[in-house]
């Protein structure tokens, strides 16, 4: 149990030196760097900010692909750096235990490491060690993210995601929620045939109904549509929709079989108004918010809390695979909301309640989900009412912030739109939160119930696919349902019994959300609140444990997407661990109910047993051995010379699972110096050559230029003289890295 919670109702001044948390006297955010002196912080940090560019300008581009494979080991470093960090901590960060730790008591495998202490003489270098490691790692971190390319950073790549967003709040007036799609795809066919930009899109989703449809619209829906716009209104949507087509990579067909924009109206009076005040050539700049956003945040945490708590925290958004997509400074506002609720913790823990309460309040007013994290808070506050008997200052200034901004978005949102806006924002989100919206891309506890190990999408496909798992959901709501209740009531009883202060109570309203919903992987960046609660008190073993299980649920996942798993495996494998996590977190917590001072040593032993539970539980599902089939084809069938930029998807090709092997057969042994190839552009491609039994020949396709193109790529490769010589009798093609598309256009044997 907690030790003696900070006085909530004091008045404003300066933040304490020492506070007593979970019955540790934690070092206050002035004095939490004593492990490193703040020159050597300063020191370190300009060392960071001096690396980062350099690494951009050093190091060439790399893959997406290559990308994930530098976050997986990003994640093991960070886990190997905690490690360090553990073996490193000060004493005056475990200022009481309940018995000296000797290393022969300690225990084997990694609880000793943890449980270690070096020679006094040799701590301060094991802090520098520490403190340097974690500044180059969170340098290269940045620079993995945008794959080296300082474009990523500068120039706005995502224009797709940016249409939802820009035009659909610009215009949201007009097209409410369900009419973008039919809206953008009439504008188009205003235009002369030759500059049509949408004539390949045949069918799109119904955001009605989440149902695919023709894109052939009555005339009654023609005329409804367009209806709704002015004149002038109607030549500035297809003027901007024109611009943000244009700029599309590719994709035009699987646009308009996304969920369309989902945001409430609260959302909409900024993001419109924003868009509405910038031209769509400038789009970039609105884009560039979210970066400013995170940078203020990463300060913001590192005056509450520490230096080295900002550190792991961007080394953890960095690192991510809730990262992957929408790339930071890449769309309109995506990431405000995290932002903020991170922010409202921090500003609890400063006791600025105002604050605490208008970010919280913005947050759940532009995602509505994030209002769960209302329940802690107002337990804390109802437990310290009922512990002082009178309502405190702080309590008034929480609700006074959180009801101004409320009353200030719902009110300019119903001046702007009606209460209509609201209606139909109220079914479009039942609608995008029911089984009908499941997809690969969720992570939850639902996910994790319904996988059974399909790590390919045929696995997937033999298994019902997507539509089996939306209806295990359904049969399973009442069940889910009932445990996200007794996790809030869970909450309701450590307020009480563990008295924590709102700032620590908090986080644990992400396990009923896990729970209840199933969101998509991106809005899990809500994680980085658990790396500095787990900061708040290392003496305990659900938070050393915690910290490393979030990086090693990263590495998990990014090896999934490494070694080519389906997307839904991999969205499994961190549904898997997160529930592995939250029973180690609030298990933890009921332990320290019963056995308050376990010490140090036992919490080393419960950190390493319970990350080798993560593991061992993830291994049972892992089943890297899978094999997926080999595809044979007749060479004939890939004997049509396809050039270079034809599309990597049209007729004639053939596209590659990652980890299948595509093998070509000949009728009859063929002689040749050249292997003519056309391939997926971006991609690597291991060539096998084979006579009868016997491998002749090996050799590679992979495009060397940096400049980017789409579609094929045509290319000879010269082979050794066994395949001349003997004669081929098939050829075995083998993806070896890129984007896990892979296709190939052609393959021919030349004199």
């Amino acid at each position: 149990m907690d030790g003696p919670k900070r006085r909530i109702g004091s008045s404003p001044g300066p933040t304490p030196r020492r506070l007593v948390i979970n019955d540790t006297a934690a070092v206050a955010p002035a004095a939490h760097d004593r492990a490193l002196p703040r020159q050597a912080v300063r020191r370190l940090t300009a060392l960071a900010a001096v690396a980062t560019p350099v690494l951009f300008v050093a190091l060439d581009p790399i893959s997406q692909a290559d990308s994930h494979a530098g976050r997986m080991w990003l994640a093991l470093i960070a886990i190997g750096l905690l490690v360090l960090r553990f073996v490193r901590l000060p004493a005056q960060d475990d200022r009481r235990q309940s018995r000296p730790v000797r290393p022969r008591a300690a225990g084997p495998g990694l609880a000793s490491v943890l449980a270690w202490r070096p020679h006094p003489r040799w701590t301060k270098r094991v802090r520098g060690l520490h403190a340097t490691l974690l500044a180059g790692a969170c340098a290269y971190g940045i620079g993995n993210y945008y794959q080296f390319e300082l474009n990523k950073v500068t120039d706005l790549h995502s224009y797709q995601d940016t249409t939802y967003y820009y035009v659909n709040s610009k215009y949201f007036e007009e097209l409410s929620y369900f009419s973008l799609y039919p809206a953008m795809l009439m504008a188009d066919e205003e235009q002369p045939d030759g500059d049509r930009l949408l004539d390949e899109v045949k069918r799109y989703r119904d955001l009605s109904t989440y149902r695919t449809r023709s894109r052939k619209l009555s005339a009654r829906e023609r005329e409804q549509i367009r209806g709704e716009f002015s004149e002038k209104r109607w030549q500035a949507f297809s003027h901007d929709v024109r611009e943000l087509v244009k700029r599309w990579p590719g994709g035009k067909t699987y646009f308009f079989s996304d969920h369309g924009y989902n945001p409430p109206p609260t959302w909409t009076v900024v993001g419109g108004t924003l868009a509405s005040i910038t031209p769509v050539e400038h789009v970039w700049v609105l884009a560039k918010i979210d970066l400013l956003l995170v940078i203020l945040l990463l300060g913001l945490i590192a005056r509450t809390y520490s230096a080295e708590v900002a550190a792991y925290s961007l080394l953890f958004f960095v690192t991510t695979y809730s990262g992957r997509w929408p790339m930071l400074g890449d769309s309109i506002l995506r990431f405000d909301w995290c932002v903020a609720l991170v922010a409202a913790a921090c500003y609890l823990r400063r006791e600025q309640a105002l604050v605490a309460g208008s970010l919280l309040a913005y947050a759940a007013l532009n995602r509505i989900f994030p209002a769960i994290f209302f329940f802690p808070v107002l337990m804390a506050f109802l437990v310290e009412y009922r512990r002082a008997g009178h309502v405190q200052r702080t309590h008034v200034r929480f609700v006074a912030g959180a009801a101004a901004t409320t009353a200030v978005l719902v009110g300019a949102a119903l001046w702007a739109y009606g209460i209509d806006a609201f209606v139909a924002s109220k079914d479009n989100l039942l609608l995008h939160q029911s089984s009908a919206s499941f997809s690969r891309y969720r992570v939850g506890f639902g996910t994790a119930l319904g996988f059974r190990g399909e790590h390919t999408g045929h696995a997937l496909a033999a298994a019902g696919g997507i539509a089996a798992k939306a209806r295990l959901l359904d049969a399973w709501a009442g069940p889910i349902k009932a445990l996200a209740a007794a996790l809030l009531a869970f909450i309701a009883w450590w307020s009480v019994r563990g008295r924590w202060s709102s700032d620590r109570l908090l986080p644990l309203a992400i396990a009923p959300l896990f729970v209840l919903t199933n969101p998509q992987i991106n809005y899990f960046n809500l994680r980085l609140l658990l790396i500095a609660w787990h900061f708040l008190a290392l003496d305990r073993a659900r938070n050393r444990f915690g910290l490393l299980a979030l990086f090693g649920i990263e590495a998990m996942t990014q090896a999934s997407h490494v070694v080519g798993n389906d997307r839904y495996a991999t969205m499994a494998y961190t549904s898997i661990g997160l529930c592995v996590y939250f029973v180690a977190v609030y298990g933890g917590i009921a332990v320290e109910a019963r056995w308050p001072r376990l010490g140090q040593r036992r919490a080393n032993r419960l950190a390493g047993v319970g990350l080798a539970a993560l593991a061992l539980t993830d291994a049972a599902y892992w089943r890297v051995g899978t094999q997926i089939a080999d595809r044979r084809i007749a060479a004939t069938a890939l004997a049509k010379v396809q050039e270079t930029g034809a599309r990597w998807n049209g007729p004639g090709t053939v596209q590659i699972l990652p980890g299948q092997a595509l093998v070509v057969a000949f009728d009859t042994p063929v002689r040749g110096r050249y292997v003519d190839i056309s391939c997926d552009n971006n991609d690597r491609y291991d060539l096998r050559l084979f006579s009868g039994p016997d491998e002749i020949a090996q050799v590679s396709a992979r495009r060397s230029s940096k400049t980017r193109m789409a579609g094929l790529w045509r290319t000879s490769i010269e082979l050794p003289r066994a395949a001349h010589s003997h004669g081929v009798d098939r050829i075995e093609i083998r993806a070896s890295g890129g984007d896990h598309v892979y296709a190939v256009g052609h393959v021919v044997l030349r004199p």
